[in-house]
C-alpha cells in the first residue's frame, strides 16, 4: 500500500489535519514549516531514487513528529496538562458510559441507565471539546470549561444517590472531583497569566 503513494498530498493532508489542533496564531507558520519539511524530504528522496516503502514509512514517522510538535506550541504546561487530563477522563469517561449504554440502556430497556449513560456520553465529548479549546485558545474556553466541571460534578453526584446507584464512590471521587480541580486549575492558570 506504501508503495502506492506516489505524491506527499497524504502527508500533507496529515499535517494540515493536525494543524487544526494547534493555537490559531501559529498555525500557519507551523502548518508551512511542517509541510515545507515533509516535501523537501519528499523531492530529495526522489531526486536520489530512494522513494520507496521503506522511505516513505520513514516520512510517516515524521508526520508523527508533527503530532508530538502541536503540544509544544503551548505556552503554559498547566494547560497543556488540563488537555492532557481532559482526554484521558473523556475516554474514561465515554468507555464506562457507552458500556452501560449498550447494555442496561438498550439490551435491558432500563431508562434510569439509558439516560445516565446518555448524560456522560455527553459529559465524555464536552471534556473532548474542552481540551481542544484549551489546545486551540479558544475565547469561549472559560465558559466551556466551567460548563464540562459543573456538568461532570451533577453527573457523578447523581450517579451515585439512591436507589439507583449506577456509579461507585471512586467514579465520584474521580470524575467529580476531577471536573472540580479542572476548574480551580483553569481559574488560577488565567489569573497568574494576567499577573505576569
Amino acid at each position: 500500500m506504501a508503495d502506492r503513494i506516489q505524491t506527499p498530498e497524504i502527508y500533507l493532508r496529515i499535517i494540515r489535519a493536525l494543524s487544526l489542533l494547534a493555537p490559531g496564531h501559529s498555525r500557519l507558520e507551523w502548518s508551512r514549516e511542517w509541510e515545507a519539511e515533509i516535501v523537501s524530504r519528499w523531492f530529495l528522496l526522489k531526486e536520489w531514487e530512494r522513494l520507496n516503502a521503506r522511505s516513505k514509512l520513514d516520512l510517516l514517522r515524521r508526520v508523527k513528529g508533527a503530532f508530538w510538535d502541536v503540544p509544544g506550541l503551548q505556552h503554559s504546561k498547566t494547560s497543556l496538562l488540563l488537555v492532557v487530563f481532559n482526554f484521558i477522563i473523556a475516554l474514561f469517561t465515554g468507555f464506562g458510559a457507552l458500556q452501560q449504554l449498550a447494555f442496561d440502556g438498550l439490551l435491558k430497556w432500563q431508562l434510569q441507565p439509558f439516560f445516565l449513560s446518555l448524560a456522560a456520553v455527553i459529559v465524555s465529548l464536552l471534556f473532548m471539546i474542552s481540551g481542544i479549546a484549551l489546545l486551540r485558545r479558544w475565547p469561549t474556553s472559560p465558559r466551556l470549561i466551567t460548563l464540562t466541571g459543573t456538568m461532570s460534578v451533577l453527573l457523578h453526584i447523581y450517579g451515585v444517590l439512591p436507589p439507583h446507584r449506577n456509579m461507585g464512590f471512586f467514579i465520584l471521587i474521580a470524575g467529580a472531583g476531577y471536573g472540580l480541580l479542572m476548574m480551580f486549575v483553569f481559574r488560577w492558570n488565567e489569573k497568574r497569566k494576567l499577573v505576569f
